[in-house]
């Protein structure tokens, strides 16, 4: 298992939910829902910049980026790379230590 750093811009009007909006769809219209909550599906994560995770799970990042692809739209940004805690740093000592504590 690794760690994957995986980040994302969605342009306001580019997809699509994959549900409709109602009383108990509890999205609030935020157009990151849908991929939020896959990336949330991956493994054991951790949400430390506004659109950014960190992800630890089987999966490279090949299969993650096939994984998240169909909750973004044309013209959305979606990057996914793997990270080891001895080759990263970070102003948040939690980020560097969080990712060490996962990877065992």
């Amino acid at each position: 298992m690794s760690v994957y750093f995986i980040t994302y811009h969605m342009q306001s009007n580019s997809h699509h939910h994959d549900h409709e909006h109602g009383e108990n769809c509890n999205c609030g219209g935020d157009p990151d829902y849908d991929l939020v909550c896959e990336i949330e599906t991956l493994g054991r994560w951790a949400h430390f910049m506004p659109t950014s995770y960190l992800v630890h799970t089987s999966l490279n990042a090949d299969e993650i980026l096939e994984r998240l692809s169909p909750k973004v739209g044309s013209k959305d940004l979606l990057f996914v790379s793997k990270v080891e805690s001895k080759n990263m740093a970070s102003l948040t000592p939690q980020v560097k230590e969080w990712i060490a504590n996962v990877e065992g």
